[in-house]
């Protein structure tokens, strides 16, 4: 170092000609930013900031809470009136269950009452025809009940050979005739021979007063017999029975259909 330059005391030295340089360790001048103060107020004001901004979003948060809990309640409301409705449409049909329950249950009874009515009912024409027969085929002449009556006597002592008298006798037609004899057993009588009249001249026929349902019950059993006897097998015809080859088959009143008896061992 030359003796023209000069050191002071601060780290400066000093040229002839009386400018100055500062050394390689010069100070250096302090920035805002290196403002120790000044940052900590930036930040806080931003931290303020941000929890101005936080407290906003809360209390949108708490609105919409608010909101969604009005909402809620609104929604509990109608769910609990819906359940209540629910209920009381529960209570609604259990009651109409019950009444069409009972209705249906009037309706069976009725129906059955119907049916036992009109059993009792047909019971009780079968039992009242069970002592008439029914007389076709020969000629009758006479209107007069008692006529009538006098000549069905006649006709049966005659040409059956039994000497019985009758309670009534109606005619239904010009050669159709019925007959209410006195007793089941003078019809037994009747019935028994009325195998001779085979040979008579004009064809008579003598056959049980039955009602419109025996006579399609009848009528059934004919058809049976026919075809069985179409088979080649021995039939005969009875009162809702059929013996075909010693076998009995008998009218089902509750199937409507002629069944074949069990044998008993």
């Amino acid at each position: 170092m030359s003796s023209s330059e000069q050191w002071s005391d601060d780290g400066k030295r000093k040229k002839e000609d009386g400018e100055f340089y500062r050394s390689k360790k010069t100070r250096r001048t302090p920035n805002k930013d290196d403002n120790p103060k000044e940052n900590m107020t930036e930040q806080m004001n931003q931290i303020m900031l941000l929890l101005k901004n936080l407290a906003g979003d809360i209390r949108e948060m708490k609105g919409k809470q608010t909101s969604n809990k009005e909402e809620t309640k609104v929604l509990q409301e109608e769910i609990r009136k819906l359940r209540a409705e629910q209920e009381q449409f529960k209570e609604e049909i259990k009651y109409l269950r019950d009444i069409r329950e009972k209705e249906t249950e009037e309706i069976d009874n009725l129906k059955k009452q119907v049916r036992t009515a009109n059993e009792e009912i047909e019971r009780l024409k079968t039992e009242k025809r069970r002592k008439n027969v029914i007389v076709q085929g020969l000629e009758i002449s006479v209107n007069n009940p008692k006529e009538l009556k006098t000549k069905m006597e006649n006709f049966i002592e005659k040409e059956l050979g039994a000497a019985i008298k009758i309670e009534s006798a109606i005619k239904l037609g010009e050669k159709t005739c019925l007959i209410e004899l006195n007793s089941k057993d003078d019809k037994a009588t009747v019935m028994s021979n009325k195998s001779k009249l085979r040979n008579h001249k004009q064809k008579i026929y003598i056959n049980d007063d039955l009602t419109k349902k025996e006579r399609e019950k009848q009528k059934l059993i004919r058809t049976f017999a026919k075809e069985e006897t179409e088979k080649g097998k021995v039939v005969k015809i009875g009162y809702n029975r059929v013996i075909v080859n010693g076998e009995e088959w008998r009218w089902d009143k509750e199937k409507d259909e002629i069944k074949k008896c069990m044998t008993k061992n």
